[in-house]
């Protein structure tokens, strides 16, 4: 399953929460900042992420703590 196919599938608001966390800091989800290969195209590392195997553990997936 990639990331794409998972965020389908969220309710919305947990589709909120991955959106909020990707938001606060995109360079977390980007398999670009990851492998050392970013180029300042961070719509083509979103891109990619998309189409990249959803990981569980990933931080975008992680619920936020109310304040």
């Amino acid at each position: 399953m990639r990331n794409y196919d998972h965020l389908r599938q969220l309710a919305p608001r947990a589709l909120a929460e991955a959106i909020i966390n990707i938001s606060e800091n995109c360079c977390l989800c980007c398999p670009r900042e990851r492998e050392r290969r970013c180029n300042e195209d961070c719509e083509s590392g979103l891109m990619e992420w998309l189409l990249s195997k959803f990981i569980p553990s990933s931080v975008v997936w992680k619920k936020r703590r109310k304040k």
